[in-house]
């Protein structure tokens, strides 16, 4: 006779989910790791952008020193600039073409620099336009070769505005493209009133108006002077007419290491880095390209006078300390 087997029952889990507690804790554990993972993740795209804005200076300076190598000299900061009429020459006509302009070639971009009309104006920005001045003035630009922002001449850090979007009496750059990066200066726009060949100047910087410097012309030593550095491409409110542009020359176009780096100057509402002022969106300072083609992170606390000043001039013959 067989023996009759009890069904066995595997006996019920009381654990067999989450309580509403235990949901919530884990809920709670999940978003403070996010919120411990979160900066750590927006710190490492930072510092892949700061790497790529010193890759794109990197980049320029070589452009420059290829240049440099076909014509003996780095390429005429601007070219018959519309700051003073004393400046232009020979042919008394305005053009406003920037040392960016020709260095394309050397970036890999041959093509547009090959669109580029040197003989005639890249953008209507002048000094003034009264009796005393002799010069054309410009009535046309060049604004619309250039479809979209080179990456090279932008730092993937800086939000934008990229191009213009107003003018100002001295400034026509409404849809002309702004740079991260511009070339240092011992002076700003109005005071040049001469070329760079002819400035006397002790303090005189690599670039000026119709000129620049060759590797002979830097006495104080190429790993001593500072050939460019950045600039937010906003500068401080009220002013977005404010550069340095790559695609034409404006009245705010060098920089001026003597301001600062990212000094802020008080506007209302707002406030910013000045017209020809030194800055960055990276924290704690800006990268400079110095002329021997070499891009260092410089320190917005760094010796103003003794290190900052000294390194802007040529030929200033100061003896720089430590960066």
């Amino acid at each position: 006779m067989k023996q009759k087997h009890a069904a066995h029952h595997a006996p019920e889990n009381p654990h067999s989910g989450f309580t509403l507690v235990e949901l919530l804790v884990v809920i709670a554990i999940i978003g403070v790791l996010i919120a411990l993972l979160l900066p750590a993740v927006q710190q490492a795209r930072e510092a892949a952008r700061r790497l790529q804005c010193k890759s794109n200076l990197k980049q320029i300076g070589l452009a420059m020193h290829n240049y440099h190598d076909v014509h003996n000299t780095f390429p005429p900061g601007a070219l018959n600039p519309g700051t003073n009429c004393d400046i232009v020459s020979p042919d008394q006509k305005i053009l406003n073409h920037t040392a960016f302009q020709m260095i394309l070639p050397y970036v890999e971009q041959s093509a547009l620099h090959n669109q580029i009309d040197f003989s005639s104006p890249s953008g209507k920005s002048r000094y003034n336009n009264n009796s005393n001045c002799t010069a054309t003035i410009p009535t046309t630009d060049q604004f619309a070769l250039v479809t979209s922002q080179l990456s090279i001449f932008a730092c993937p850090s800086d939000p934008g505005p990229e191009r213009g979007d107003a003018n100002h009496e001295f400034s026509v750059a409404n849809g002309a493209y702004r740079t991260s990066y511009g070339l240092v200066s011992h002076q700003g726009d109005g005071a040049w009133s001469t070329t760079w060949a002819k400035s006397t100047a002790l303090d005189k910087g690599m670039w000026g108006p119709n000129g620049a410097a060759s590797f002979r012309d830097i006495t104080d030593g190429t790993s001593n002077t500072v050939a460019m550095t950045e600039a937010p491409f906003q500068k401080k409110s009220g002013e977005k007419w404010t550069g340095p542009y790559w695609n034409t020359y404006t009245y705010i176009y060098w920089l001026e290491l003597k301001k600062g780096i990212n000094q802020i100057v008080a506007d209302t509402p707002n406030s910013g880095v000045g017209r020809n002022g030194v800055g960055s969106l990276h924290k704690g300072g800006v990268h400079f390209l110095l002329a021997d083609c070499s891009v260092r992170f410089m320190s917005e606390n760094a010796d103003q006078v003794g290190v900052i000043n000294a390194m802007q001039s040529i030929r200033g013959g100061e003896v720089i300390g430590e960066f």
